[in-house]
């Protein structure tokens, strides 16, 4: 997909592609090259479901991904990055979360790039204010068959209920590694903490 001038448009949300605002670019120019994606939200963004949304966009290279503090419930970024065959490099980084009952879905996010050889995964932090707290990571990077080196610290969810965090079938499908690194990863609940994962590294 190269039509990508429905998002954006949250002057709260912003998208730079190739260093440039999305909204200032052109349906003609968005066919060609997307070498990087810049994404960053802040509090006051209202754009909340973002499934699907660079799918199949086989002309992006590197991908660099925050949140700055963010009082949403449900944030959706299932599959939004799936089949992307030129990704090589994916950052994600500085995501704080705060809502009630806060559910990040990042499930099958990446997978299915199948030259992604490099993921920074660091300072995620879920701290719903009341309930629980949930992030998905299942399949997130399932059949990302280049993948060789990899970072992960730093992970937290602080939930005054109930905290899960699932990474079953994570990196899924097959795997280069030649470097490996997960670090700092807790789930803190007053009630219960539940870490999933079944099948993360099956080939």
């Amino acid at each position: 997909s190269s039509d990508l001038t429905c998002y954006g448009k949250d002057t709260n949300f912003e998208v730079l592609l190739n260093g440039n605002d999305i909204n200032s670019i052109t349906t003609s120019e968005l066919t060609q090259d997307i070498n990087t994606i810049d994404l960053k939200w802040d509090e006051d963004a209202t754009l909340y479901d973002f499934s699907s949304m660079f799918k199949d966009c086989d002309n992006i290279l590197e991908v660099d991904f925050s949140i700055r503090y963010f009082n949403v419930k449900d944030l959706n970024f299932e599959y939004m990055f799936s089949n992307c065959n030129s990704l090589s490099s994916v950052n994600i980084f500085d995501i704080n979360l705060e809502a009630p009952d806060q559910n990040l879905n990042l499930n099958y996010m990446f997978s299915n790039c199948r030259v992604l050889a490099s993921i920074n995964i660091f300072n995620i932090q879920i701290k719903p204010n009341t309930g629980k707290g949930y992030l998905y990571m299942n399949n997130m990077f399932s059949n990302c068959t280049s993948l060789s080196t990899l970072n992960i610290s730093n992970i937290q969810i602080s939930a005054i209920n109930n905290g899960y965090l699932y990474m079953n079938f994570m990196f899924s499908g097959g795997l280069s590694l030649s470097t490996a690194n997960f670090s700092n990863i807790y789930v803190i609940a007053n009630k219960k903490g539940y870490i999933y994962m079944n099948n993360t590294f099956k080939d």
